[in-house]
């Protein structure tokens, strides 16, 4: 445990010009106070929810496989991860049975031998996805070691409004999966969980099409799952208010030196041009 917070200590250290968080604000504002008294200010992408919408209409077998494929790699811990499934009544149970399928075929019959599959990246984390399991009925998947911090590839059904896992992003290899009966029913879901980063629509017709595109995301995507990975929104980040009140004069040198050092790059630049 103290040479993991050492090295992120000294990760910390490097300059970066933003870090993506993922996990709860309290890590995000402990980092970004070691980040802050070295340079004197400091920002962090928050992680924002990503939803999939499944319609009838859509190819059951290729939306499970871009769902399985996109959600547990890395076991769940990317940005482009989705973090709910809405499906419509009438293919909701063609697709549970479909995603359980791709799973067993994509990590075999114990994901946790399978070479491909990741661990969570701390305890933290792991304690995080493992309360998740608690919340609904267990569509596959389930098991959990706390040992290596290993969550096999869940699908969670029979979820309430106000269950745990639609606090905050999901961010870990749970995928919920709400049922719904109009495209209405969506909007009004995502309309009382603010902060939506991504939105993935399967069989949309165009009209329904017209309706997801109102929806205020950084992305959208249509029969394919949305990809974050790049082109991050100003209100992606927050800049943290404990950099600012804890910046002594201990740590005036360093953000000095870093004022200086984007001078002579932006001054570089402008002779270049």
């Amino acid at each position: 445990v103290l040479q993991l917070a050492l090295f992120r200590f000294q990760l910390l250290a490097l300059p970066f010009d933003a870090v993506y968080g993922n996990g709860d604000r309290t890590d995000a504002l402990r980092a970004a106070e070691t980040m802050g008294l070295r340079r004197g200010c400091v920002r962090f992408r928050v992680r924002r929810r990503h939803w999939c919408v499944v319609l009838p209409g859509t190819g059951i077998g290729d939306c499970a496989r871009r769902l399985v494929r996109r959600k547990f790699r890395n076991a769940g811990q990317h940005p482009s991860a989705p973090d709910y499934l809405l499906v419509h009544k009438d293919v909701k149970d063609a697709l549970m049975v479909a995603l359980r399928r791709e799973i067993r075929r994509t990590y075999g019959d114990d994901p946790a031998e399978a070479g491909g599959y990741g661990r969570l990246v701390d305890e933290f984390h792991y304690r995080r996805a493992a309360a998740f399991l608690d919340a609904g009925r267990l569509v596959t998947g389930g098991e959990r070691h706390p040992d290596d911090r290993y969550v096999a590839p869940t699908v969670i059904d029979a979820l309430d409004e106000d269950c745990v896992l639609l606090r905050e992003p999901v961010a870990g290899p749970v995928l919920p999966v709400f049922e719904f009966e109009t495209p209405g029913e969506v909007l009004e879901m995502i309309r009382r969980h603010p902060e939506t980063g991504a939105l993935s629509v399967f069989g949309a017709t165009r009209r329904v099409r017209e309706r997801m595109l109102a929806v205020p995301c950084a992305a959208i995507a249509f029969d394919d799952v949305a990809e974050l990975s790049g082109g991050w929104a100003p209100e992606d980040f927050f800049r943290t208010a404990a950099v600012t009140e804890r910046l002594t004069f201990r740590a005036l040198p360093a953000a000095v030196r870093s004022g200086l050092r984007r001078w002579k790059r932006a001054i570089a630049g402008w002779f270049a041009k």
